[in-house]
C-alpha cells in the first residue's frame, strides 16, 4: 500500500472510527466515556455528570457539554468532565480546545489511560506524531493491555513513522488484548508481514 492511499486511511478517522478499504483494518480507537470517580464532589454534581455521560452515549454531545461546563464551573479539577469535554472537542475537531482540557487532566498526579490515549489522537490531529508517540507509550505504561493504545500506536508506527515490524508488534499486541476476533486487522497485519519480507 502505497504512502498516500495510507494517510488517506488515517485521515479518515470520523468520531473515533478508522474507515478503510479492503483488508485495512476498522476500528474505534477513541476512548471510551470517562465516568465519575471516586472524588469528592456534591450529589447535584454527581447527577450532572451522570446526565452528561448519558446524554453522550446517545450521542447528543450538545446537551452533555452543557452539564460537563456546569461540573467544570464549581469543580475546575473533576478529572472525568475534563476527560469529556476534551473527547467532546476532539469529536468536533476542536484540536486547540480539545488539547487545552486534556493537558489539564494531563497535569494532574496520575492520569488515567484513557487520557494520554485520548492525548495521542489529538496530537495526531495537530501532527505533533512524536508527542503522540509518547502520550500511547505512557498509556501502555500504566495498562501493558489497554487494546486502543496498542492499535494508535500501530497506525502511528504503520502511517506515518513508516516502521512496519513495530506496527506489526502493537497491531499483534492489540488484537491479542481485545475479546474478540478481528479479522480485519489479522488481514491487515499478514498484509504488513508481506511487504516487510
Amino acid at each position: 500500500m502505497n504512502n498516500s492511499r495510507r494517510l488517506a486511511i488515517l485521515l479518515s478517522i470520523v468520531l473515533g472510527m478508522l474507515v478503510g478499504c479492503g483488508t485495512s483494518p476498522k476500528k474505534t480507537n477513541a476512548p471510551s466515556l470517562q465516568h465519575t470517580e471516586q472524588v469528592t464532589i456534591d450529589q447535584k454534581h454527581t447527577e450532572l455528570m451522570q446526565r452528561a455521560i448519558a446524554l453522550m452515549e446517545k450521542n447528543d454531545i450538545t446537551a452533555a457539554e452543557g452539564y460537563l461546563h456546569q461540573v467544570v464551573s464549581s469543580y475546575p479539577g473533576f478529572a472525568p468532565a475534563l476527560n469529556n469535554l476534551a473527547l467532546i472537542n476532539y469529536q468536533r475537531s476542536r484540536f486547540s480546545d480539545a488539547k487545552r482540557y486534556i493537558d489539564q487532566v494531563l497535569s494532574f498526579n496520575s492520569p488515567a489511560p484513557n487520557t494520554f490515549n485520548l492525548a495521542g489522537l489529538i496530537a495526531v490531529e495537530t501532527g505533533e506524531y512524536k508527542m503522540a508517540q509518547g502520550y500511547y507509550e505512557q498509556a501502555l505504561q500504566k495498562s501493558p493491555s489497554f487494546a486502543n493504545a496498542h492499535y494508535n500506536l500501530a497506525l502511528l508506527y504503520d502511517m506515518y513513522f513508516q516502521n512496519l515490524p513495530k506496527a506489526i508488534q502493537h497491531y499483534e499486541f492489540y488484537v491479542a488484548a481485545i475479546p474478540t476476533v478481528d479479522e480485519a486487522t489479522q488481514q491487515w497485519i499478514e498484509e504488513l508481514k508481506r511487504n516487510v519480507k
